[in-house]
């Protein structure tokens, strides 16, 4: 099921098509997602639930500090800004027990 939501640029409105994990917190946009590729400087790709859109991620300040380590395949929580969909930043590692 694909939610649509419009986020205020400006003067105009911009349609993002999202999945039902996606919400809207001002002008960022909360969504999960899996960990797919682990690359140097603490970057990561991140593959979106129920779409096959891959965003490059990077760690909060809170799990770098806390050392907080990420393997592929890892369920994650991320924050995109609503200007770049291509970038976000890591929140949250979900535990899967």
């Amino acid at each position: 099921m694909l939610i649509f939501f419009r986020v205020i640029c400006g003067s105009k409105f911009r349609v993002i098509r999202g999945t039902k994990y996606m919400k809207q917190k001002g002008d960022k946009i909360i969504a999960e997602g899996t960990v797919v590729e682990v690359l140097p400087s603490t970057m990561f790709r991140v593959k979106l639930d129920g779409t096959d859109h891959v965003v490059l991620a990077h760690l909060c300040g809170k799990m770098r500090l806390n050392f907080i380590q990420l393997v592929v395949g890892d369920r994650v929580k991320i924050e995109m800004s609503s200007y770049d969909l291509t970038k976000a930043r890591i929140l949250y590692r979900i535990s899967g027990k």
